[in-house]
C-alpha cells in the first residue's frame, strides 16, 4: 500500500490590513466592469491575486485563499446582519 500525501498551501494568515486589500482589489474589478451576476472569471483572480501579492508584506495568496477569504467575510457578514435583525 502507498502512501501518497496532498500538497496543500499553508493555512492563510489574514488581518485587517489583507482583508482590505483583498476588497480594494475586487472593488477595483467591478469599477472596470469586470464582475458577472455569479462573480469573477478565472483571469480576473488571476489579476486580483497578482494586485494583492504586490502590496504583500509577510506572505502572498494563492486564488484559491483569496476565493475561500472572500466566501468567510461574506458568511461572516451575513451571520452578523441576522444577529442584528434579531
Amino acid at each position: 500500500m502507498s502512501t501518497t500525501k496532498t500538497l496543500r498551501a499553508h493555512k492563510a494568515v489574514w488581518s485587517k490590513y489583507a482583508d482590505q486589500r483583498l476588497i480594494d482589489g475586487m472593488l477595483a474589478q467591478c469599477e472596470k466592469g469586470k464582475k458577472l451576476d455569479n462573480g469573477f472569471k478565472k483571469e480576473v483572480w488571476q489579476e486580483i491575486m497578482e494586485e494583492f501579492n504586490k502590496g504583500a508584506i509577510k506572505e502572498t495568496k494563492t486564488v484559491a485563499q483569496l476565493k475561500t477569504r472572500t466566501n468567510t467575510v461574506s458568511f461572516q457578514f451575513v451571520c452578523f446582519n441576522i444577529n442584528l435583525a434579531i
